[in-house]
């Protein structure tokens, strides 16, 4: 969550509680003369884009109808390579420990979706691996701490002897780590 600003995540929760109060409102206007059919409608039709919106505003990775597939999947030209991140952390020891963009979220696009312009933005760079690797910690037990994140990019193109790849570093990251 550390991801999503302060203000999305109360937006949010006001989608969220808006879905909630629609069934009490349902009631009120069917009290009030309203066609049963047309207030079940309309009140499930809100909770449901409410809940789309909470959802999405989050960045949660669900299985919802609207959000629950790749749709942060960046757009590529024909025939120019695409980047993708490549993240490797470092032990105290120094030891190299991949790791995969699915130790932040389940869709493995997501991470390129979201970070990849801000780690590329020498601004924001460092602000942006400080909170992966904090994230990144945080979900660790304290022996297996990782101390420095480097990050390339992984170019990957079908050339006219099939596919190649090929690295290019972009950042290296390191902070104290108790």
């Amino acid at each position: 969550m550390e991801l999503v600003p302060g203000p999305l995540v109360a937006l949010a929760g006001g989608m969220l509680g808006a879905a909630v109060a629609a069934p009490i409102s349902a009631w009120v206007r069917w009290r009030r003369g309203v066609p049963l059919r047309r207030v079940g409608i309309s009140t499930l039709l809100f909770v449901w884009v409410a809940l789309q919106l909470g959802v999405g505003v989050l960045l949660l990775d669900t299985t919802w109808p609207l959000t629950g597939y790749p749709m942060y999947a960046p757009p590529q030209p024909a025939g120019r390579p695409a980047p993708v991140l490549v993240l490797t952390g470092l032990t105290a020891d120094g030891q190299a420990v991949p790791l995969p963009t699915t130790a932040w979220f389940l869709d493995p696009l997501d991470l390129q979706a979201r970070v990849f312009e801000r780690l590329r933005d020498p601004g924001q760079r460092d602000a942006v691996a400080a909170r992966l690797l904090r994230q990144y910690n945080a979900a660790r037990p304290a022996g297996a701490l990782l101390r420095a994140l480097r990050v390339e990019i992984e170019w990957r193109a079908v050339g006219p002897h099939g596919a190649e790849r090929w690295r290019e570093p972009l950042l290296f990251y390191e902070e104290d780590v108790p």
